[in-house]
């Protein structure tokens, strides 16, 4: 039998994790802007080791007295300009599909994934242009204005590695918001009730 004088039990709720914080948000979207950064950076300088000619063809933003300088600060400022972009496609995904719940941990961990990923996009795309040039030489197109395969092929590397990280860097965001987003509910879901 019960107590009558008791006090009522309250029902159970599950207990929702706490939302982020504009604060979290705005890191988050910092370290966006940083890793673009970073992306930027890192391969324009590996594009210019590989293939130098090709920032030859290319108009600079940055006119500095070494043409080093001046391709380093061009992959900082695009890696700026899409970092913004899709740190901002990012946390718009988190907010929509999480309600914001998804930890900023988490969103940093998938965040680091999408760079590695960005990254091995660039790699990939520059590799199979190199291969289809050396081993295919009926695909030079308009690389023949150079007077060596071993040229045309480090330019093909350099164009379309950077085309290629251009093109599938909003999709690397999106997987990267949905493997965010995914986990925080199978975690939620799994949880101890």
């Amino acid at each position: 039998m019960e107590n009558p004088y008791s006090p009522p039990q309250s029902p159970k709720y599950e207990r929702l994790p706490p939302r982020l914080r504009p604060r979290d948000m705005g890191s988050i979207l910092f370290f966006s802007v940083c890793a673009g950064m970073l992306v930027g950076v890192v391969t324009n300088a590996m594009n210019c080791l590989i293939a130098s000619e090709y920032f030859a063809h290319v108009h600079l933003f940055f006119s500095f007295s070494s043409a080093w300088w001046s391709i380093i600060c061009q992959g900082a400022a695009e890696g700026l300009i899409y970092g913004f972009l899709n740190g901002v496609i990012y946390l718009v995904l988190l907010s929509l599909f999480s309600q914001r719940r998804c930890t900023s941990r988490q969103a940093l961990v998938f965040l680091a994934w999408a760079v590695g990923i960005a990254f091995a996009v660039w790699l990939l795309f520059g590799c199979l242009s190199k291969i289809g040039i050396d081993f295919r030489p009926r695909y030079l197109g308009d690389y023949l204005a150079f007077h060596t395969a071993g040229s045309a092929s480090n330019y093909a590397w350099v164009k379309n590695c950077i085309i290629g990280l251009i093109h599938f860097s909003p999709a690397i965001t999106i997987l990267a918001a949905l493997g965010c987003i995914l986990k925080y509910r199978w975690d939620w879901s799994n949880a101890p009730k």
